[in-house]
């Protein structure tokens, strides 16, 4: 599989996950960049955020994305990297997750 295809499947992966355990569009409306080697998550509006925020909640919240990738990663046994890079949470007024798959090595020459 190459990396641009990689990137594609993870995308696919997070939006069927997030159809079956987030029904109605209720965890975050996200775009997914592939730029080169690296892909993007960017997400303006994150539903779970906002109703924290309207429940007055915020104080202390950490942002769940980084456990549900980390979910996607070890449940699926899929290799990748992530850097939430931007956060709604933060302040930064959207989400910007940076994901890298893991790089497969050549095959070397086999040895007797």
């Amino acid at each position: 599989m190459g990396l641009m295809e990689g990137l594609r499947d993870l995308e696919q992966v997070f939006r069927m996950l997030w159809s079956v355990f987030f029904a109605g569009g209720l965890y975050q409306d996200s775009e997914f960049v592939i730029d080169g080697e690296e892909g993007y998550r960017v997400g303006e509006s994150c539903h779970a955020y906002e109703q924290l925020c309207r429940g007055d909640l915020v104080s202390g919240y950490e942002c769940g994305c980084r456990a549900f990738h980390n979910g996607v990663r070890r449940g699926l046994g899929v290799d990748f990297t992530h850097e939430i890079v931007e956060s709604l949470v933060g302040g930064d007024g959207r989400c910007r997750v940076l994901f890298r798959m893991a790089a497969v090595p050549e095959p070397g020459p086999c040895t007797p």
